[in-house]
């Protein structure tokens, strides 16, 4: 004999019971025993998964979420697909090109204090549409104009990720690293841009494919006219902005250039002189308004441009 106890609604509410095994001789024996056993019942760490139900077969980027509580150790998988990325509140699966009739997205979470573990599945869908080759989706500056990234599939559906980073509101088939982003003007270093695009994203189903990475450097030659002496960028500026000379008309041997910010009523608020063909100057105890830089190479090569400070 082998009994088997399976806990009850009941039980898993009281969070524990009590079982009571007794034994009873067969005749010609009397003998009789019983022991007494208290089970704890811990609750199976549940975190159901959501999200579309019902994709294109070579979707990219698709979200799937879950709430996790703390004290969870957390696994995501995936059949049919793969995980792109995935953090404790979700992830974001690429489906294969040519799957079988569905796809499941799997979610183990353990109780970190009890050990219990849960499974929890959502079961996924193929629709007979196809997301875009991610080959056609390429993330581009526009001539003559750098800081815009362009993706060149129009008429769809956008978000903008800046390193690998979802960048809040960018959902347009354009977009404008904004001025005041020490990245968006990082030449050193760089930014990568990628852009995920939905050619269909109806209540019932999904297609979105992920762009290719985009490593943005600014090129400043295409920021100065032909006579320039020197342009200034961010501007609007907030804490400092850049001095950057122009490599065609300032020789690289130059002796120094004076750099002066005067307010709007001509007085003198700031003058440095710099030795360097891109100098970051600080905007210490300089108001909000409007000012005006000037740049002075000598007596008869100098310019002046507006700068706003926030």
């Amino acid at each position: 004999m082998n009994p088997i106890y399976t806990p009850g609604a009941q039980d898993i509410n009281n969070e524990s019971v009590v079982l009571t095994l007794t034994s009873v001789a067969i005749d010609p024996c009397t003998n009789i025993g019983s022991s007494e056993f208290t089970l704890t019942i811990n609750p199976a760490p549940l975190a159901p998964v959501s999200g579309t139900d019902l994709v294109c077969a070579n979707s990219y980027g698709i979200e799937y979420s879950a709430i996790i509580p703390d004290g969870y150790s957390y696994n995501w998988s995936v059949e049919n697909g793969s995980i792109d990325t995935s953090w404790q509140g979700g992830c974001l699966v690429n489906w294969n090109d040519s799957p079988s009739d569905f796809g499941n997205v799997q979610l183990f979470t353990t109780d970190d204090a009890t050990n219990c573990t849960k499974l929890n599945e959502f079961a996924v869908g193929f629709s007979d549409k196809s997301a875009l080759d991610p080959t056609t989706i390429v993330a581009k500056p526009k001539t003559g104009r750098p800081v815009v990234l362009i993706c060149v599939d129009s008429g769809n559906v956008y978000q903008w990720y800046k390193n690998y980073q979802l960048i809040q509101g960018a959902t347009r088939q354009f977009f404008y690293p904004p001025d005041d982003d020490p990245g968006a003007n990082d030449i050193e270093s760089g930014v990568t841009y990628q852009v995920l695009v939905q050619n269909y994203s109806e209540a019932e189903f999904k297609c979105a494919t992920m762009s290719e990475e985009y490593v943005y450097f600014l090129n400043k030659s295409l920021l100065f006219e032909q006579s320039d002496i020197f342009i200034i960028y961010p501007n609007p500026a907030q804490t400092y902005f850049t001095v950057s000379l122009n490599e065609e008309i300032v020789p690289e041997n130059f002796e120094s250039c004076i750099v002066k910010i005067y307010d709007i009523a001509g007085k003198i608020v700031y003058e440095e002189e710099i030795f360097e063909m891109q100098k970051e100057l600080k905007l210490i105890d300089i108001d909000r308004g409007l000012y005006f830089v000037e740049a002075i190479m000598s007596e008869n090569t100098r310019q002046i441009r507006k700068l706003i400070v926030n």
